[in-house]
């Protein structure tokens, strides 16, 4: 049986060494039952890179599903 009874999301900054002030770009997607099926779910981390990071893992995080 196809049961998602727990899901969970990590992320994590990345090291930078001359700027320490980095923020995280990373966005993440959580969808149990997707397009409300019981049996299709989505999960995912957009890991966000470069000058525009945030806005691009964000714009999958909205366009994806």
């Amino acid at each position: 049986r196809n049961v998602v009874t727990k899901y969970a999301f990590a992320t994590r900054v990345g090291s930078v060494p001359n700027n320490p002030g980095k923020v995280n770009q990373d966005s993440f997607v959580l969808h149990p039952n997707f397009n409300k099926s019981p049996y299709c779910h989505l999960f995912g981390v957009c890991d966000g890179h470069g000058s525009a990071g945030s806005e691009a893992s964000d714009y999958i995080k909205k366009r994806l599903p």
